[in-house]
């Protein structure tokens, strides 16, 4: 069994694999049934900083439904490891089962360079 990290990517993580495949792997209470078992991930949101929180979000599309639907995912990555993510799928445009996940978390404050 592959070991899950502890904390999900970055956005700039995401970013750079835009467009790269993830294995979605057998953990909990998921067990993988009749998926695919791999995701393509086809877009990363802008990322949006308000009221002192930043959100984004990504879609990745799959040529075979999950087969549980909506839950929380592992996923892994070449580059970036394995990661639990709560997918929910959308009305994509593309033919192909498509799953977002959003991300909304307190934004980080920068400290301001003294001059």
């Amino acid at each position: 069994m592959t070991e899950i990290v502890s904390t999900v990517p970055n956005y700039l993580a995401f970013v750079g694999s835009l467009g790269s495949a993830y294995s979605v792997l057998e953990s909990g209470d998921l067990p993988l049934g009749n998926t695919a078992g791999e995701l393509r991930l086809c877009e990363v949101s802008p990322q949006v900083t308000d009221a002192g929180f930043s959100s984004y979000s990504l879609v990745f599309q799959s040529k075979v439904p999950l087969a549980t639907g909506q839950g929380c995912y592992a996923l892994r990555h070449d580059n970036l490891g394995a990661f639990e993510v709560f997918l929910v799928p959308i009305q994509g445009t593309t033919g192909h089962a498509e799953y977002q996940a959003i991300f909304t978390q307190q934004a980080i404050q920068q400290p301001e360079s003294e001059d």
